[in-house]
């Protein structure tokens, strides 16, 4: 796997690929939480909208994305 943002290398876990060998690590613990019923449930890297679409003075702007 190649490095990543500040030296990281991406490591895949699940098939899921982690920008660090802690985010999986993490990720890992989650599971272990979930199957304990402690953490219900979880979404991997969620996609919020911070600001909607909208027309200003006639010009269209996108949405802005987290």
């Amino acid at each position: 796997m190649s490095k990543a943002k500040y030296g990281n290398k991406k490591v895949i876990h699940d098939g899921v690929i982690f920008d660090s060998a802690i985010e999986a690590k993490y990720y890992v613990h989650l599971k272990h939480l979930q199957a304990q019923g402690i953490v219900t449930s979880f979404e991997l890297q969620p996609r919020f909208v911070l600001l909607p679409k909208f027309e200003k003075n006639g010009k269209k702007y996108r949405d802005i994305w987290l």
